[in-house]
């Protein structure tokens, strides 16, 4: 008897939707010459957020922090439908007391390879080159978005559409 293919129709839970575009990403993210876990956890977390919340619209910022009394948080993560997730995957929070929802402000600051602009304008960098520095990582942000949406798409319309093969 030979291999049979069989049509069947595949939920997947949201966990396995957020896993499988992080998946994506960083496939994404490699194919264009970049670490990928390097780069979202080295300050480009905040962008990483922005592009869960437009996939997953329940999904909420949540900063990580030494104190809570420092004014900047060390990296950001995404929680949706109560697990917390980075470019790793889901993350276990060993000190909840150390985590606190963040502002657009926090993002923004996050979300701009804020590590990178930081020791570039130690550097002697000024203030216009970081903002351009910015600017363009943003857009980099966008761009990788789209393509990550799209094949997130696909493979979502394939998987739960019946196009799964087993």
């Amino acid at each position: 008897m030979g291999l049979q293919k069989l049509q069947c129709r595949m939920t997947m839970t949201t966990n396995d939707k957020v896993e499988l575009f992080l998946r994506i990403l960083k496939m994404v993210e490699e194919r264009k010459g970049r670490e990928a876990v390097q780069s979202y956890m080295s300050g480009n977390c905040g962008n990483l957020y922005y592009m869960l919340k437009k996939v997953f619209p329940q999904a909420e910022a949540y900063g990580m922090w030494n104190s809570l009394e420092n004014k900047i948080c060390r990296h950001i993560i995404t929680k949706i439908d109560g697990n917390f997730y980075d470019i790793k995957g889901v993350r276990e929070i060993k000190d909840p007391s150390k985590i606190k929802p963040v502002t657009k402000e926090d993002c923004e600051r996050n979300s701009n390879n804020y590590t990178l602009i930081n020791i570039v304008k130690q550097r002697g960098v000024t203030d216009r080159m970081a903002q351009n520095l910015r600017h363009s990582e943003k857009e980099r942000a966008i761009l990788i978005f789209e393509k990550v949406n799209k094949v997130f798409n696909q493979v979502i319309k394939d998987k739960e559409g019946g196009k799964h093969s087993v």
